[in-house]
């Protein structure tokens, strides 16, 4: 068999050759051929069809088979059941949200309480991340800053680091009541950075701090001639920052230096009450967000 395959082969070569290249006509001037591969004398050979025949067979019924498996696309009633029940399982999620005891869609009464003592104001736009507290101190001007979700991923951390220290040697998923008691007493609601900025006409400090627990830690201070460079949070800024001499460590300094920047932003409000209402309002944001989101995406899915 393989030598009767060799033999086709050299013959349907040999004629190929036969048709390379232009003839010349009587006039001398070249005329090119055009034919088909029907009409090449070495495809009429009975074994050479039999091998092509089977060839062409093989591909047109099994790869092409196989790939319209793969490629061909969702039909239409199938991608609108799919579109049907996502919208409706985001309808549900939406509603179990509306439905809880924590939502409200007024304005709740801590936030309402923090505004009314007229100290801070709150800078908060639907669909961003970033909040800011502001105020005005004397000749100064003071900007707190955070992120919801910087705020939401540190007590997500907190949550698993707990539940991994309630997790005993023995692989027993449980807890004595009394070491319970003591764990409730040292767990921490997340600790999540905020940036302080106080501005005035020379220059500006910025405080690095800490929020953990109801109370602010600092952790570095830095200081700015120009104003607007502490408060520029586009690359550009934040790329000449970097260039600066940001300040020592603030836990480096001299106690009593310590003590008195404590009470120097104690003295402008930024104390424990806000490092109690901070946590609490990005709760209220971020349930609020995630209710917006559910219904743009909603709306999106049922286009």
């Amino acid at each position: 068999m393989a030598s009767l395959f060799r033999t086709c082969i050299l013959r349907s070569a040999r004629a190929a050759a036969t048709f390379t290249g232009p003839l010349k006509s009587s006039f001398g001037q070249a005329t090119p051929i055009t034919t088909s591969f029907k009409s090449l004398s070495f495809i009429s050979s009975p074994c050479t069809r039999l091998i092509l025949n089977n060839y062409t067979r093989s591909f047109s019924t099994t790869s092409i088979r196989s790939l319209s498996r793969v490629l061909l696309p969702l039909g239409n009633k199938t991608r609108f059941k799919v579109d049907q029940n996502l919208a409706e399982q985001l309808a549900y999620e939406i509603k179990t949200e509306t439905e809880s005891s924590s939502y409200t869609p007024d304005t709740p009464d801590f936030i309402k309480e923090f505004l009314n003592r007229q100290t801070f104001k709150i800078e908060d736009k639907a669909g961003h991340d970033e909040v800011a507290i502001t105020r005005t101190f004397g000749n100064e001007t003071l900007r707190l800053l955070f992120s919801v979700s910087e705020v939401t991923s540190s007590e997500s951390s907190s949550d698993s680091f707990s539940d991994e220290d309630d997790y005993d040697s023995d692989g027993d998923d449980s807890v004595s009541d009394e070491n319970a008691e003591d764990e409730d007493d040292d767990l921490s609601e997340g600790t999540f950075p905020i940036r302080c900025v106080l501005t005035q006409a020379k220059g500006a400090l910025a405080f690095e701090l800490t929020c953990e627990d109801g109370v602010f830690i600092i952790d570095s201070i830095s200081y700015y001639k120009d104003g607007n460079l502490a408060n520029d949070l586009t690359v550009e800024g934040d790329w000449q920052r970097r260039r600066l001499y940001l300040g020592p460590r603030f836990e480096n300094l001299d106690n009593e230096v310590q003590i008195l920047f404590e009470r120097y932003l104690e003295e402008r409000g930024i104390d424990t009450s806000l490092a109690l209402f901070i946590p609490n309002y990005v709760d209220y944001k971020e349930q609020k967000e995630y209710l917006g989101w559910l219904h743009n995406v909603k709306k999106f899915v049922e286009a």
